[in-house]
Order: C-alpha cells, then sequence, then structure tokens
C-alpha cells in the first residue's frame, strides 16, 4: 500500500508498538462492554456467569485430587435401613460415648408409638442438634420448648442448575438469629463462630482435601461390636446421623452430581472448624490482572516478524494457551492453600477477544507490509 511506502521498514516498531496499544485498549474495551453491558452483560451471566458452572467448580475439582486428603473430626453415621426403634438405640449409645456433639439429619414427620423412648433419648443429652427443615418432625416445638438446639437447613441452590457451593451460618430475622445446622453444631465446641464467617451472608463450601470417616449406624447396636473401641474412636468428635441413600435428599455439589445431604452438612461444618472462610478478590483485581495479562501478550507479539513463517504464530498462541494455563493453576494455588477466590471471567474473556483481534491485525498487517516491500 503506497501509504506505508517506506514508512514501514523505518518505523516498524513504533508502528507495532501503536497496534499493540491500540489491541490492548479494544480487548480491554470489548471485554468490559461484554461483561458490564445493559443487554451484553445480562446475555454474557446468562451463558456463562453465575448461573452455570464456576471457574470455583474447575478449582475445587483439582484442589480435591490434588494431595493427601486430611482427616476430619466429623463422623458420618448413615442410618439407612434403621427403624425409628433402632434410631433411638444408637442415640441412647451415643449418649453413653465421650463424643463432642451429635447432629441428627433426620425428620420425624408423623408419630409412632415408641416416640417417648425417642423423645427421651433426645432431651437426656445436652449435645444433640436437630435438623429443623420444612416439613419436618412433628414435635419440634416441643423439644425447642425443652431447650433442645435446633439448626435450620441454609444451603443455598438458587442457581441454574441447583448447584450447592455456599451456604449461610445463620439469618437474621427481626431480632432473633437462627442458626444453621452445621453452625449450631459449630457453637457446640466453639462459641466464637462469628469471629471468622460473616453471620447473615453466604459463603463457600470448601469441598477438597478432607476425609470423613464412615461408621453405619446398625454397628452400634451389633453385640459383638467392641464398644470400648468405638468409643475411643468417637472421642471428642462430632458424629453426624443422616440418609446416605436417599434419593430425595441428594444434591448437585461441584465434586458430584448426587451428594447425600450429610456430606454436604459434613463439608460445610468442617469449613466452619477449620475456619476455611474463602474470600473472593474485588472485581477490579481481576480487571487489573486481564489488563496486564493482555499487555504481556501483546509485548510477545514484538517477536512476531510480521509477514514471516507460520511457525511464530503457532509460537504466540501456544504462549497465550500456556498463559491461560497458568493463570489457572495460580488460582487453584490460591483457592487450596490460602481461600482466595480469584474469578478469572474477565481474563479468559480477555484473552481470548485478543487472541480474535491479534490474529486480524497481525494478518492486516502482514499484508500492508508485502504489499509495501512489493
Amino acid at each position: 500500500m503506497k501509504i506505508f511506502k517506506g514508512y514501514t521498514k523505518k518505523h516498524s516498531r513504533p508502528i507495532r508498538l501503536m497496534y499493540i496499544a491500540l489491541i490492548t485498549c479494544l480487548t480491554i474495551l470489548f471485554t468490559y462492554l461484554i461483561v458490564n453491558g445493559k443487554f451484553t452483560g445480562e446475555l454474557f451471566r446468562s451463558v456463562a456467569g453465575i448461573d452455570t458452572p464456576e471457574l470455583i467448580d474447575l478449582y475445587t475439582i483439582s484442589a480435591n485430587n490434588s494431595g493427601l486428603k486430611r482427616k476430619s473430626e466429623i463422623v458420618l453415621m448413615p442410618i439407612d435401613s434403621c427403624s425409628r426403634h433402632d434410631v433411638t438405640k444408637v442415640l441412647e449409645c451415643l449418649n453413653r460415648m465421650p463424643v463432642a456433639a451429635i447432629g441428627v439429619d433426620v425428620s420425624f414427620p408423623y408419630p409412632e408409638s415408641e416416640d417417648a423412648s425417642l423423645l427421651q433419648a433426645i432431651m437426656s443429652s445436652d449435645r444433640i442438634v436437630m435438623a429443623s427443615r420444612e416439613h419436618g418432625s412433628y414435635f419440634e416445638e416441643a423439644l425447642v420448648e425443652q431447650g433442645i438446639s435446633f439448626g435450620s437447613i441454609q444451603l443455598d441452590m438458587n442457581t441454574r442448575y441447583d448447584i450447592v457451593r455456599s451456604f449461610k451460618p445463620a439469618e437474621i430475622n427481626d431480632a432473633d438469629t437462627i442458626w444453621s445446622f452445621e453452625a449450631q453444631l459449630m457453637r457446640m465446641v466453639d462459641k466464637k463462630i462469628d469471629r471468622v464467617f460473616p453471620i447473615d451472608e453466604s459463603s463457600y463450601i470448601a469441598f477438597s482435601k478432607v476425609r470423613f470417616d464412615t461408621i453405619p449406624a446398625m454397628r452400634l447396636l451389633d453385640a459383638q461390636a467392641d464398644m470400648t473401641m468405638l468409643a475411643t474412636d468417637l472421642e471428642d468428635r462430632i458424629v453426624i446421623l443422616g440418609d446416605m441413600e436417599s434419593v430425595e435428599d441428594m444434591y448437585r455439589t461441584p465434586l458430584q452430581s448426587d451428594m447425600p445431604g450429610m456430606v454436604i452438612h459434613a463439608y460445610t461444618l468442617n469449613t466452619l472448624m477449620k475456619k476455611r472462610h474463602i474470600d473472593s478478590i474485588p472485581v477490579r483485581s481481576s480487571w487489573i490482572m486481564a489488563f496486564v495479562l493482555c499487555i504481556v501478550f501483546s509485548f510477545l507479539m514484538l517477536l512476531y516478524k510480521w509477514g514471516g513463517a507460520d511457525k511464530e504464530g503457532l509460537f504466540l498462541r501456544g504462549t497465550q494457551i500456556l498463559l491461560m494455563f497458568f493463570v489457572v493453576l495460580g488460582g487453584v494455588y490460591m483457592f487450596d492453600e490460602h481461600d482466595f477466590y480469584i474469578d478469572m471471567e474477565p481474563v479468559f474473556l480477555a484473552l481470548a477477544i485478543q487472541a480474535v483481534v491479534s490474529d486480524i491485525t497481525v494478518g492486516l498487517l502482514a499484508y500492508i507490509i508485502k504489499s509495501d516491500e512489493k
């Protein structure tokens, strides 16, 4: 092209810097408009935003699959195939053991003939927390009047695919604090729960690097079981009773599509006990990262001989993929080791847009330079 005649060779570096600055600015501008635009923002979030599987799910899966899983102080005790009479006997047995707390994630919606013994087993312990839910146990009000602790089920499932990622330690209703099931169990061993977790705000559940011992409830009723060994194993630990196989109590989580509710309670309780409050990095930090990475990739374009071999273009594309990989790796590390969640949405979108813009720009400049050389 005549307007570039002789100019591209003498001033190729200023031209490159000018186009690199243009690419970076256009990339950030387009990314910001897509994410925050009145129409495009709603469209983007509906397709790849908070209502679909999030990046935090990738962080969770990666963190859970790396390294050894730590043994938890929480014990799962499934009561599947247990009658109400069996549950009563199990509670009576646990009451005689040195457990720290007992969580009963079981509903008793209708009365039975032997409920007097069940109520007596519940009221004879000051370490029991009963789960409270809509259409729950028919005797809830009577037990509350007797001072028995109840905790509400407050799993956050307000997403399109009902993926459980977060919970609320409590809800403030007028002047009353309605504690969650997990928070009530935590308060049995530590009254200072509000020092780490915001009370009436959602917090992420740390689904990573922990394993829970499982002891079937029927084992406590086995006449041949070594009760001394069981008591030693359960000493100062929190026991959660619940259904492990009930289809009605299965939920979708980042780790699996059908996780039992009692297991989610265990992960949530472990999050509280280990004080793993996962903080979200401010959004502006993600935009700063996007801007910096775009500049880094743009300056790598200075190495590219516009109009040169295709292998240099492949080098740039490979470099961009590596940048994305290290961004994910860094996000997983910060999430797993430091309990920070970095939303990389602007970063990935910016790098993807920049790939398209840079390809168009490089192709255009290669054409101009080749035309100039002719």
